[in-house]
């Protein structure tokens, strides 16, 4: 794994590397973080666990969030710091950020594994589609 290029610390927030780094000193405050989404998991234990990256460290951040993100997107993301999270089953994360809210910084695309419907929230069916009525142009 390779930290990504480009994405930079979010005001007033923590890179990644800075979040392990003081880890015991944040353990169960609010932490913002901005990076770059790698993985997507919905529904496991009723949350959905995000992946981020950033450029500050190869190392990534596990987020627990009801939000949804798409692979690639670049995201800010606010939630509580917690250290060796015990869900029992064999998941024990030592760092983990909790209930998370994920803000889709603009300029980044939608796509990735998520439907588009899922993240656009009901305006799919506005999506231009070709009128059967109209010729085609071949």
């Amino acid at each position: 794994a390779m930290a990504v290029d480009g994405v930079h610390k979010v005001e007033g927030g923590n890179t990644i590397a800075e979040v392990y780094a003081d880890k015991e000193k944040l353990n169960g405050k609010a932490i913002r973080v901005r990076g770059k989404v790698t993985k997507f998991t919905a529904n496991v234990m009723d949350k959905n666990w995000i992946h981020i990256r950033d450029s500050s460290t190869p190392d990534d951040l596990t987020i627990t969030t009801s939000g949804t993100a798409a692979i690639d997107a670049v995201v800010i993301i606010e939630g509580k710091l917690s250290l060796d999270k015990d869900y029992g089953y064999g998941y024990v994360y030592p760092l983990l950020v909790e209930d998370a809210s994920i803000t889709k910084e603009e300029g980044s695309t939608v796509c990735g594994d998520i439907p588009v419907s899922h993240i656009t929230r009901g305006s799919a069916e506005r999506l231009p589609h070709p009128n059967p009525l109209v010729p085609s142009s071949r």
